[in-house]
């Protein structure tokens, strides 16, 4: 028999299951009101009908002042971390608002601009205040939606090489629920066919996500914010040398900055590889509709116990382990077919990327 608050049921007959279900009344409470929302079929989630560009923001405080707009599995994460721990510079409460892609609807995570206005309420002596969404790169209108909130804004855009951040993408949208399919090869075979509304899962909340080619054909995404913002105020860093030398990429980022370059903070990984255990405890403590929020808000009214408990959960439903490695032969093919888009890239930015035409392995 299973230990601690698993208990062992035993089914006899032509066909012994054993069922081995995880006890504790608050995962039970929230997968009986989970159950009934999603049979009823309602969604609270939506915080406004609105886009960022149809509303007027009536900002109180200083505005960022520069963004990481993405692109998404290239070390941004990693990127926020580091900056936060600067004296000299303030980032957003949370990353990934994607408040400005209002192509993207369903990236936002922050739609309301009071709300959004609120993650830069703690600012105070900073020289910089910084926001962080990966998929401002390949939204189409994010670019212009910054330029207009702050046409002075200083642009940074982390870039890996697309053979590498594909399977990486894909691995992350099948952890956060917004991939079902979990071939590589198959899901890029998919993308024409979700480009048409089909094949696409119901928990995906941006189809758009799920073109993994469209994601790592940087070029055209970075010319926007090149043209919109002059290059003297978009800095490009490579995922290739952010991991061999953080220290000298980091230094450099600072100058473009503004801040102290004598800071250093403590570089470790960040965002490793994660594979969930139980789907639908994922989804329910990652999206729970806003009523059952407030529910359990009043039946836990202690703040810290509430997410500390959420926490918990979280972190006994997620391994971190390393990604299987990708077929070798859909590598090669993938490389084959970005030789072009990474010429186009490398003649933008100024930049040899021979090397991601090379065939080294990748995992």
């Amino acid at each position: 028999m299973p230990q601690g608050s698993s208990v062992g049921f035993y089914l006899m007959g032509a066909t012994r299951v054993r069922l081995l279900v995880s006890l504790e009344w608050v995962i039970l409470a929230f997968w009986g009101l989970w159950r009934l929302i999603r049979i009823v079929g309602e969604d609270f989630r939506v915080e406004s009908s609105l886009s960022a560009p149809d509303q007027v923001i009536n900002w109180v405080g200083r505005r960022p002042d520069f963004f990481i707009v993405g692109a998404p599995k290239c070390g941004t994460t990693a990127l926020d971390v580091f900056l936060n721990q600067h004296p000299e510079i303030f980032m957003s409460r949370r990353k990934e608002s994607h408040f400005f892609a209002s192509d993207m609807p369903g990236t936002a995570h922050i739609r309301d601009p009071n709300r959004f206005n609120e993650l830069f309420s703690g600012v105070c002596n900073e020289k910089r205040v910084g926001e962080a969404s990966v998929w401002h790169l390949a939204s189409t209108e994010a670019a212009v939606n910054i330029h207009r909130f702050n046409p002075d804004a200083l642009i940074i855009v982390m870039l890996r090489n697309p053979v590498e951040m594909i399977p990486s993408l894909h691995s992350q949208l099948i952890f956060e629920g917004y991939e079902d399919v979990r071939d590589l090869r198959r899901a890029l075979r998919l993308e024409a066919a979700r480009r048409e509304g089909l094949h696409v899962p119901t928990t995906a909340p941006v189809p758009a996500q799920l073109q993994y080619r469209n994601a790592a054909t940087y070029a055209p995404q970075l010319r926007r914010y090149l043209d919109l913002f002059g290059r003297d105020r978009v800095h490009v860093i490579l995922y290739d040398d952010f991991a061999k030398d953080p220290d000298r990429v980091f230094c450099k980022l600072l100058a473009f900055l503004g801040v102290d370059l004598g800071f250093r903070p403590e570089f470790s990984r960040v965002n490793a590889n994660k594979v969930v255990g139980s789907l639908f405890l994922r989804d329910l403590l990652k999206n729970p509709p806003n009523w059952v929020r407030r529910m359990v808000r009043y039946a836990l009214p202690g703040q810290r116990f509430r997410h500390g408990l959420i926490r918990r959960l979280e972190k006994i439903n997620v391994k971190v382990m390393p990604r299987n490695a990708t077929d070798a032969d859909l590598i090669e093919e993938l490389r084959k077919e970005f030789l072009e888009a990474n010429r186009e890239l490398s003649s933008l930015i100024g930049r040899d990327l021979s090397s991601w035409n090379h065939s080294d392995t990748v995992g």
